[in-house]
């Protein structure tokens, strides 16, 4: 995983943003963050992470 602080898996193997528990929400303030979640985004071969600059709304 490109970024640990960001990203963990679920009991089903489903990987999941860990500040909100994916729900779009929580912004990325923390430069180091924004760099590993820059570096997880690129690197992802399905594509599933998805980034806007605001809020997604439920």
């Amino acid at each position: 995983m490109k970024a640990p602080t960001l990203f963990d898996y679920d009991a089903d193997g489903v990987a999941f943003f860990k500040p909100d528990q994916n729900q779009g929400q929580v912004p990325i303030d923390n430069p180091r963050d924004q760099i590993a979640f820059k570096s997880a985004y690129t690197a992802c071969p399905t594509g599933a992470i998805v980034r806007q600059s605001t809020p997604f709304s439920s």
